[in-house]
């Protein structure tokens, strides 16, 4: 194909094209991938997953830290977001240094402040906030305890409409 000035269109391109020859750049991008090659492992190289390089991640040090304040009566939950771990690697590590794990079960008094709470009308939700207990926990003891418990979703009594 030519244009209107009789140049053809393979000459225009090669006017535009890039003005560095070929064979150089064939040649940098060998260098590349060979360089390339050389410092990368191979794509099925085993990696370590990520529980394992956040593990190691604490010193022995911290280990020990994490050990002794969760013996002092610290929750695995609290010392999980101080040291950036998930909760089970917290307990995990825990385990490890055998350390007692705890569970948390509400005392004598804080389930009947829970119970009178709950028969005036607060929800499990805000109790166990209060208590700083999960909510599961308070439910399951509240039942133990013989509370009758309402519906999830509120207080709201049923009206008998629909609509």
């Amino acid at each position: 194909m030519t244009w209107n000035d009789g140049v053809s269109s393979v000459d225009h391109i090669g006017r535009l094209a890039n003005p560095v020859a070929p064979e150089k750049s064939l040649e940098e991008l060998r260098s590349l991938l060979a360089d390339l090659q050389a410092k990368n492992t191979p794509r099925n190289a085993p990696r370590p997953s990520a529980a394992k390089t956040r593990a190691t991640i604490l010193t022995e040090e911290q280990v020990k830290e994490l050990v002794a304040a969760y013996e002092n009566g610290a929750s695995s939950k609290v010392l999980a977001a101080k040291y950036h771990l998930d909760i089970r690697t917290a307990l995990r590590l825990l385990r490890e240094h055998d350390a007692t794990i705890r569970r948390q079960s509400p005392t004598q008094d804080q389930m009947i402040l829970a119970k009178e709470l709950y028969l005036a009308g607060k929800s499990v939700a805000v109790i166990a906030a209060q208590l700083g207990l999960p909510s599961t926990t308070l439910t399951n003891h509240l039942r133990k305890n013989g509370v009758t418990l309402r519906p999830r979703g509120g207080s709201k009594p049923a009206t008998g409409r629909v609509g």
